[in-house]
Order: structure tokens, then sequence, then C-alpha cells
């Protein structure tokens, strides 16, 4: 009677190399950005506007620019 030996489990692949942040790995920024505006006090379906505003150019000590892929607002 013969025992199948269970297939050993392929090498794991080298770890990618690291990729160095140089002018031209990182993508340009877009000049503007969606944001909700506040136009006026009152219910948020009344007074928020979807408006474009400019991206920061540059940035003060201790702030961080966020790329934010999706987002919800709830309405209630």
């Amino acid at each position: 009677m013969s025992v199948e030996q269970p297939t050993p489990a392929p090498p794991a692949p080298d770890a990618a190399p690291a990729v160095v942040d140089t002018p031209s790995t990182k993508p340009a920024l877009p000049s503007t950005q969606k944001a909700w505006r506040a136009t006026r006090s009152g219910k948020p379906a009344d007074v928020l506007a979807l408006v474009d505003v400019p991206v920061p150019a540059t940035l003060k000590k201790g702030e961080v620019l966020v790329k934010v892929q999706a987002a919800a607002l709830n309405p209630v």
C-alpha cells in the first residue's frame, strides 16, 4: 500500500524591489479637486454645492495631502 506525499508548495517569490520616489515616478498632481462647500445655513440638500477648488501647491509642516478614492455623504 503506497501513501501519496503532498506536493510541496512552490517557493515564495522574491520581494519586489523597493520603489524610490524620484521625480520620474511621482504622478503629477492635478490643479483642481472636487469639494463639498456649504454655501449658506440650512438643510444639507439645499446648501451643499460640489465645486472645483485648487489643490494646495505647498503644504505647511505637519500637513498631508490625501487622495480620496471614494466617500459617502449621509443626507440624514
